[in-house]
C-alpha cells in the first residue's frame, strides 16, 4: 500500500528524481500464504514505480526482506531472485547496488560484518555472483557505480 501511495505521489512531481530505497522494502518470512501475499503488494508496487521515469532503486538492506538470507540456500535463492526482478523492473540505469554497511555495521561490534553476519566484501561478491552472465558489463557499471554516480550528482 506505501509503494502506490509512493508512486501516486512521485507520479505528480515527475521532475523530481526519487529512490525507492532497500528494495521497497517486502518482509518476507512469515510463512508461504503470508508471503505469497506481501510479495504480490510487493510487485504492484514495484511495477507502478518502475514505471516512472523519475524512479530509482536501491538494492540494499537485504537482511530486512529476508532475514538470515547471508545462510545460504533457499533465503539466498529468494533474496537473490528479488534483487534481480528490482533490476529487471526498473532496468540497471534506475537501480544501485549499496550495502546499508554503515548504518548496521555497528550492530556487530565492529568485526567488519554488519547485522546480517556479512562482511562488506561478502555482500559485494554476493552482488557480483547474482548479476554476472545475466547482465552487460555495462550493465554491472550502472548497478555498482554509474547509477549513484549520475543519481547523486558525484
Amino acid at each position: 500500500a506505501q509503494l502506490d501511495a509512493a508512486a501516486a505521489l512521485i507520479g505528480r512531481h515527475p521532475a523530481v528524481p526519487v529512490v525507492l530505497n532497500h528494495l521497497g522494502k517486502p518482509r518476507l518470512g512469515s510463512g508461504p500464504a503470508a508471503d505469497a501475499a506481501e510479495l504480490a503488494v510487493w510487485r504492484r508496487g514495484v511495477a507502478k514505480l518502475a514505471a516512472l521515469p523519475n524512479a530509482y532503486a536501491k538494492l540494499s538492506m537485504l537482511g530486512y526482506a529476508v532475514p538470515r538470507w547471508t545462510e545460504g540456500g533457499d533465503r539466498e535463492v529468494l533474496i537473490a531472485s528479488l534483487v534481480r526482478e528490482t533490476i529487471d523492473a526498473f532496468g540497471p540505469h534506475r537501480c544501485m547496488f549499496a550495502s546499508n554497511w554503515w548504518c548496521n555495521g555497528h550492530m556487530a561490534n565492529s568485526d567488519g560484518r554488519d547485522d546480517c553476519d556479512i562482511s562488506m566484501l561478502g555482500i559485494w561478491q554476493r552482488y557480483f555472483s547474482w548479476v554476472e552472465g545475466k547482465y552487460s558489463e555495462a550493465e554491472i557499471r550502472r548497478l555498482t557505480a554509474g547509477t549513484a554516480e549520475e543519481f547523486y550528482g558525484i
